[in-house]
């Protein structure tokens, strides 16, 4: 009887076990039901399926930072094996969140991201046409369009605060912006954000294209820029193609950029700290003012190709043609190397009938390197090369130009080498 009432006991143990683990299982499963079901999954139709593989090799890809070399030769260190998909991801394990203007809201709340569905090194995948809404990250996440069927009008993209060593990726994205103060790509205090393969039209003053305040290590290339703006005196000045303020160890590269009467990229001081050791290199650039009198282009002492405030920066390799003036450099230590600078037109002021041509095709501050520019096919009032004290200066081809000077030394200029 002993024996049996202690296998009874054991049987009524083993019995109490159990049900504690099948309600410690159920528990379990209860909890991961609710994890997904927080986790943001779309049905789908099989039309999507294909879309679905191709995200599969959207979060596989991985983009690696591209600096420039030491010596400036090889302006960029590129990753060769970049994915031809079009789009990059942050991380490779990032998730993709399809999103489009019916359900704008679930992921972005006050145009401010979602973190409690998007997560760093996520994925936003556009499609469709957005009007008048932001996109800003306080995360590293990356933004695109896989099927290239995303149009944003008057809407900002924009990295706040946003500094980690996980690349951010604006890409495939196209932008119609008619609003004053609504740049397109917006980086402020952030690092490590690419910009690539987007198209941007603006006509807004301070809409520019891609504007960067205090940020660093990012990419701008491969874009399509362009502003402009109707009538005269309508703000022309502030519809940079590419801005930088207080930005430093950025590359901007293999960019086309069209404007009318501003800047094609600028590292401006007004209302900033300068921007240093930035690459500018392999960049069309071009004005597309006209006259309206004589036909002829009239871009004015506005319309600079690249303008550099700043130090240590180095323009290089630049394709630069009917602007005012081509590369104006106001810091030192700057680097103006193998430009391609020709059709310098216009004159000083906005709306000239564009008779008296360009100004200057290179003006040099002090301490700077102007080595192997092409300036030729001109009417310029100033000089092809124009430096100041400590340049050095050589290589240059200067062809078919009519103006005051080939070359112009300024008149405290010493310790200069051409």
């Amino acid at each position: 009887m002993k024996k049996l009432s202690k296998i009874c006991i054991l049987s009524i143990i083993i019995i109490f076990l159990s049900i504690s683990f099948a309600s410690a299982s159920t528990v379990d499963s209860d909890n991961i039901q609710t994890s997904v079901d927080d986790v943001d999954i779309q049905e789908i139709s099989i039309d999507e399926v294909s879309s679905n593989e191709e995200k599969d090799d959207l979060s596989a890809v991985s983009y690696s930072n591209q600096m420039a070399d030491e010596d400036g030769k090889d302006e960029l260190i590129a990753d060769e094996n970049i994915a031809q998909n079009d789009f990059l991801s942050a991380s490779s394990s990032g998730n993709v969140h399809k999103v489009s203007p019916s359900n704008y809201t679930k992921y972005f709340k006050n145009g401010y991201v979602n973190t409690s569905i998007v997560k760093s090194g996520d994925i936003i995948d556009l499609s469709g046409n957005f009007n008048k809404v932001n996109f800003t990250f306080t995360i590293p996440c990356s933004i695109t369009s896989s099927l290239k069927n995303a149009y944003l009008t008057n809407c900002v993209v924009k990295y706040e605060n946003v500094n980690s060593s996980i690349y951010s990726n604006v890409s495939n994205l196209k932008f119609t912006v008619s609003l004053e103060k609504h740049p397109c790509i917006y980086v402020v205090s952030s690092s490590h954000v690419n910009i690539f393969k987007c198209n941007a039209y603006s006509t807004g003053a301070n809409s520019n294209p891609t504007l960067l305040v205090g940020s660093t290590y990012c990419n701008i290339h491969d874009n399509v820029f362009e502003t402009t703006f109707t009538g005269y005196m309508n703000m022309s000045w502030k519809r940079a193609g590419i801005l930088l303020g207080e930005s430093h160890y950025n590359n901007i590269y293999s960019n086309d950029v069209t404007i009318k009467d501003s800047n094609g990229i600028y590292l401006t001081t007004y209302g900033f700290e300068k921007s240093n050791y930035n690459n500018i290199y392999n960049n069309t650039i071009r004005s597309s003012a006209i006259s309206e009198d004589t036909g002829l282009p009239n871009p004015s002492a506005w319309a600079y190709g690249v303008h550099i405030m700043g130090d240590y920066n180095k323009a290089i390799n630049n394709t630069i043609y009917l602007m005012y003036r081509g590369v104006d450099s106001e810091g030192s230590f700057n680097e103006i190397i193998g430009n391609d600078i020709y059709n310098l037109a216009g004159s000083y002021y906005e709306g000239n009938d564009g008779t008296d041509g360009g100004e200057y095709g290179i003006h040099a501050s002090y301490d700077n390197t102007v080595i192997n520019n092409t300036i030729h096919d001109s009417k310029i009032t100033g000089s092809a090369i124009y430096v100041t004290v400590n340049c050095t200066a050589y290589g240059n081809v200067i062809q078919n130009i009519s103006g005051e000077h080939a070359f112009e030394f300024s008149i405290s200029a010493s310790n200069s080498l051409v």
